[in-house]
């Protein structure tokens, strides 16, 4: 070949052809291309012979003869014509791409710049430079060629651009894409965009989270359509009055807004970390006044004279409901101290009683099930009450077979009309908002009903004056991919769905083969535990059929032979957490240990299980089945640990570790065939004061992501480690931005957070996406 390609461009080229559907459907194009791929990758590219290839990639036996059998030089044609086929429709915007010339099996790299309509392409080749110095300086480019890469990078297109120019730093807001040099290779840091979004979804804004006024002749809500598509609080008539303004600017986002008795102020949620809930006038104008850092849902009480809201606990993400007072400066109060978790509090029409959804401290028995309660706010001299009424909501829609939709954009999914509950509710897999009737003693006086028609879709109930507001939603949980060049911490390809059907938390082999995740059982709209599938050779989720009960955490073992699955078997007044084993090629689960927690890896050759242990303050441990023996390895006396991943070479293990006021840190310890190292020994890889979650290796172990909402969102990074040393290197870096609220990993949901399933291969990030669209409507209350 001569000089050798640059690596990481071959890389992205590579990935970006293999990760497009319509080529992926030629299986022996795709895997020839891929045995090319890695040949020149590694270095390998003159050993690329026609024999070769017919043994190695398509399968031949010992006795292949090309002289005779023209097979390879039939499937080369193929592969040819299907990459200029490629290049002329789905790839006609790459800047960097693969060829094989007649005559040769090698793959080649070429870089095509735009310049003018009038002018043709022309194809330079990309090599990697003879030296590995740095110049001190970069070139100024030269004024066609920037002329040339602007244009390219902005010629508007429904799909993304996913390769640029060498040695220039550019950015383009329009195609999603920022490009920035990195050494002698190059940095690709893509944004999921609108048309990104628009490809699955319908291109209205999102708008959700309405309250009305207390007349019902406006309201406020929620919506993205914004320059900077952030959520912002707008007012709008309910009259049919020209009458919309926006409430709050920049900044970050803002939800769940609530109106005043009075009609003067609004209470929201700002989403930017810390988060907190603040007020503001509702005519528009002046500074937002602050009521309380990391408060959620706000409430005014039926005076105005005090606001509810709940802070959830980072660690066990349970709820603490308190009470601040608006007229006097004093202190905020918790209420509900009687339950482990209180959270979406909102005022009833009795200024002595506020309805919380909550798990009452365990005393053993019914009455401490997870419910809506009655709670008393404190009393004048600031005491806490210790009142609790249980209104039984939870079994009287159980007895509808409904269930509360707790997970909707995580806000309150409640609201008054008078003496009757307005509840969203979810049904056979779908939101809709029902009415349940209250008498002056707060007791049920009649069955729950459906105010909505059948096939109206409802969330975040809103009453006033006769009006309903509710927010039109649709919600679906489903697994997503983005293509990468797992090695170099580069996005390669537009994020696609893995599959059309709600799936979550998935979980794959290092090599990405083999792809397992979480599926509702058939006909279970409402249950929080799930039945394992794996993606089967069409695409679709094929539900393994040996499986020892439900589950909510599993994990895939390196090689994909094997799935590791925590099952919660009810043991007294406890659930003991055992783990199991399902061997994928014949489909037959059994027991691995009795009383384990959640597993997170698995050793090479399948005999150390990883787990989190069950503790109040969740730790790393280690289980060895040859012998039965189970030990905790990494423990911190204040901080829970979550999350072990061992690296491909066994000697690392990379770990979350939450420290409450500082944010969540990604760590690295010595493996040692799971031997304890103190926190002493722990080696910092991101301790920037953001969460970080979901630590992965890249396939050669010099790379660790993580999702991160260091910019307010969840997004991809990753930051280089040296596997000899066990030390980081350099800054750590986006690798992928999720800044949307239609899709991301459900930023906006009530459910556990390890249900996100990041997983990294050798060929994509897999992880669990949030699918919404929502638009908030009104209706007369029938």
């Amino acid at each position: 070949m001569g000089e050798r390609p640059n690596r990481e461009a071959f890389e992205i080229a590579l990935a970006v052809v293999c990760s497009d559907v319509k080529f992926a459907r030629s299986r022996r194009s795709l895997a020839l291309l891929r045995y090319l791929g890695e040949k020149v990758l590694s270095g390998e590219a003159g050993e690329i012979k026609e024999y070769t290839i017919g043994i190695e990639a398509l399968g031949k036996n010992a006795e292949f003869d090309p002289r005779i059998d023209n097979s390879v030089r039939v499937e080369m044609t193929r592969l040819r014509k299907r990459l200029e086929r490629f290049y002329k429709e789905s790839g006609a915007e790459a800047a960097i791409r693969l060829s094989v010339p007649a005559g040769s099996y090698v793959p080649q790299l070429e870089i095509v710049l735009a310049t003018t309509s009038q002018s043709t392409t022309e194809p330079e080749s990309i090599t990697e430079p003879e030296s590995t110095t740095e110049p001190e300086s970069t070139p100024e480019p030269e004024p066609e060629t920037a002329l040339a890469a602007e244009t390219f990078l902005q010629r508007p297109s429904r799909s993304r651009s996913w390769v640029t120019i060498l040695s220039v730093v550019l950015l383009s807001v329009g195609t999603g894409m920022i490009v920035m040099q990195w050494g002698s290779g190059i940095r690709v840091v893509n944004i999921l965009t609108r048309s990104d979004e628009e490809t699955f979804l319908p291109s209205q804004p999102l708008q959700a989270y309405p309250s009305l006024a207390p007349n019902g002749s406006w309201m406020v809500y929620a919506s993205e359509d914004t320059p900077d598509g952030q959520l912002q609080i707008w007012r709008e008539s309910t009259t049919g009055t020209p009458d919309r303004r926006l409430l709050t600017r920049g900044g970050c986002s803002k939800t769940a807004p609530v109106v005043s008795p009075d009609g003067l102020w609004i209470a929201y949620r700002e989403e930017c970390s810390p988060g907190g809930v603040y007020m503001l006038e509702s005519r528009g104008g002046g500074e937002p006044r602050l009521i309380a850092y990391f408060g959620r849902d706000p409430s005014f009480s039926p005076d105005g004279q005090f606001l509810t809201y709940w802070v959830q606990d980072p660690v066990t993400r349970f709820g603490t409901v308190f009470v601040a007072p608006l007229t006097r400066a004093a202190e905020p109060l918790a209420i509900a101290r009687g339950f482990d978790d209180a959270h979406t509090p909102i005022w009833t029409r009795d200024p002595n009683r506020i309805l919380i959804c909550g798990t009452r401290r365990a005393r053993g028995g019914p009455d401490e099930e997870h419910d809506l309660w009655l709670v008393e706010p404190p009393d004048d001299q600031g005491r806490a009450s210790r009142f609790a009424q249980k209104l039984g909501v939870s079994a009287a829609l159980d007895r509808k077979g409904v269930a509360i939709a707790h997970e909707t954009l995580s806000a309150a999914n409640f609201g008054w009309e008078g003496g009757n509950l307005l509840v969203a509710v979810r049904v056979k897999g779908e939101q809709s908002i029902w009415r349940i009737p209250f008498d002056e003693k707060w007791n049920m006086s009649g069955p729950p009903a459906r105010i909505l028609a059948p096939g109206q879709k409802g969330a975040h109930p809103t009453a006033a004056n006769g009006i309903l507001a509710f927010s039109n939603m649709t919600q679906a949980d489903r697994v997503w991919e983005i293509p990468l060049a797992a090695n170099n911490g580069l996005a390669a390809g537009p994020p696609r769905r893995l599959l059309d059907q709600e799936a979550l938390s998935p979980s794959a082999s290092r090599d990405g083969a083999t792809v397992a995740f979480l599926t509702r059982p058939q006909g279970d709209s409402r249950g929080e535990q799930f039945e394992i599938s794996r993606l089967d050779s069409s695409g679709r989720a094929a539900p393994l059929t040996s499986l020892d009960g439900l589950t909510r955490r599993m994990v895939v073992s390196p090689d994909g032979k094997r799935v590791f699955y925590r099952v919660l078997v009810p043991d007294g007044k406890i659930e003991r957490q055992e783990i199991r084993e399902n061997i994928l090629a014949e489909d037959r689960s059994h027991l691995v240990c009795a009383d384990c927690g959640a597993p997170t890896d698995i050793s090479l050759d399948h005999q150390v299980l990883i787990y989190e242990a069950p503790n109040t303050i969740s730790r790393i441990a280690a289980y060895r089945r040859a012998t039965g023996e189970k030990w905790e390895f990494l423990e911190h006396p204040a901080h829970a640990l979550r999350s072990g991943v061992i690296s491909p070479n066994q000697r690392w293990i990379v770990f979350a570790e939450n420290t409450l006021r500082e944010g969540q840190h990604i760590i690295v310890a010595p493996y040692a065939d799971a031997r304890h190292v103190p926190p002493r020994k722990w080696i910092p890889v991101e301790r920037s004061g953001a969460h970080n979650e979901f630590p992965q290796w890249s396939p050669d172990g010099r790379l660790i992501y993580y999702l991160s909402d260091a910019d307010g969102w969840w997004c991809i990074r990753a930051r280089r480690f040296n596997p000899d040393t066990g030390q980081p290197l350099g800054s750590a870096f986006d690798v992928f931005h999720f800044h949307s609220f239609r899709i991301n990993p459900s930023r906006l949901t009530n459910r556990p957070r390890h249900l996100i399933g990041f997983t990294v291969t050798a060929r994509s990030a897999l992880l669990t996406m949030n699918e919404a669209t929502s638009k908030v409507e009104t209706t007369q209350i029938p």
